[in-house]
């Protein structure tokens, strides 16, 4: 197997700066699953003048947010689901330590942004969406950015189409008239 070398904190913020990168984005992994490299990596770049964001499933523990969040300029978190069972049975994860870490990011002033994936047939009825908009403002506030993206058939989901574009309309709708929250 051919194993990627990602570098050391000096030579990943030399790499930026040598590109003219302002910012450092730690995606296409979970980014707490090297979490040292990455928070050693945001304090050289803070010191170069360089902003650390995060792109991030949302499982990460307390302390270490705390631990980060000063550092980071932006989280954008993919709030998969807004059901127990589907976090469970497709994640294999929970649903409340996602949400705990959004709205402890959001209370430690990181600038937050809540993204979902939008499956048919699995996280986009009415209810689901109202009740996952109704939660990011009445928790988050009005304010906080909630992008909704298409799904394509890939890897282990092959048998599902691709989310319309009827549906990703009717989210936005609900996004601007979700209902008080409630979740069932």
């Amino acid at each position: 197997a051919k194993r990627l070398n990602l570098g050391t904190p000096a030579q990943i913020v030399q790499a930026a700066r040598d590109s003219g990168a302002h910012t450092i984005a730690y995606t296409f992994t979970e980014p707490t699953i090297f979490y040292e490299l990455a928070y050693d990596t945001a304090v050289l770049a803070k010191e170069h003048g360089l902003k650390n964001n995060f792109v991030s499933n949302g499982f990460i523990g307390e302390a270490a947010l705390r631990e980060i969040a000063p550092l980071l300029d932006a989280v954008n978190i993919d709030l998969k689901f807004f059901r127990e069972a589907s976090y469970r049975r497709i994640s294999r994860a929970r649903l409340q330590p996602v949400l705990d870490a959004i709205r402890l990011y959001h209370e430690l002033g990181v600038w937050l942004e809540v993204t979902t994936l939008l499956i048919p047939g699995h996280n986009d009825s009415d209810a689901e969406l109202h009740a996952m908009f109704a939660w990011v403002r009445d928790e988050l506030g009005p304010d906080v950015p909630h992008h909704v993206t298409a799904f394509h058939p890939d890897f282990k989901m092959q048998d599902i189409p691709p989310t319309p574009h009827s549906t990703l309309e009717r989210a936005a709708e609900a996004r601007r008239n979700a209902p008080i929250y409630t979740l069932t």
